[in-house]
């Protein structure tokens, strides 16, 4: 019940572009990305992560009232929010491992949901069950996938556990 509060209060917002029963998986972000920079010689993907970070905090940075929403502007605090919903959308994610598949659940951590986001596969895949986990990480990335195929990549994090 408090799931479903939650959730439609979120969906009443129509800041995303699915809702929360639409809501992907994060191994299609790694897909999204790939598919999106091999769509021409000049295709650019900037994939922006924050962890931890709830999905109702996006409420305060893009609307100013339960009405007024921040159109894209340089003057309007939180409006580049407005500007990837409206270049590129803004999604309800899930993380954890496939409901429906016990053998590919892992913590909703930062590690794993990472090693997930960035290869496209759950800990079957790339071997991260858990914040511990993090040197046993044994898959390809979206990134490395790109480089292999001759597109320019780079990687920047400011977490020493990356590294």
């Amino acid at each position: 019940m408090r799931e479903r509060k939650y959730a439609g209060r979120l969906e009443q917002a129509k800041i995303f572009d699915n809702t929360y029963r639409e809501k992907i998986s994060q191994t299609e972000i790694a897909k999204i990305c790939e598919t999106h920079a091999g769509k021409g010689e000049h295709s650019k993907v900037l994939l922006i992560a924050f962890d931890a970070v709830r999905p109702d905090v996006l409420l305060n940075i893009v609307t100013s009232s339960d009405t007024e929403k921040y159109p894209y502007s340089e003057t309007v605090p939180g409006s580049g929010i407005g500007l990837i919903k409206e270049e590129g959308g803004l999604y309800f994610c899930y993380t954890g491992g496939d409901p429906e598949r016990k053998e590919t659940w892992q913590e909703s951590s930062t590690i794993p949901g990472f090693a997930t986001i960035l290869s496209g596969e759950w800990c079957t895949g790339h071997h991260v069950r858990t914040n511990n986990d993090g040197f046993a990480f044994c898959a390809d990335t979206f990134l490395l996938r790109c480089a292999k195929a001759g597109k320019k990549v780079s990687f920047n994090a400011a977490w020493d556990a990356f590294f």
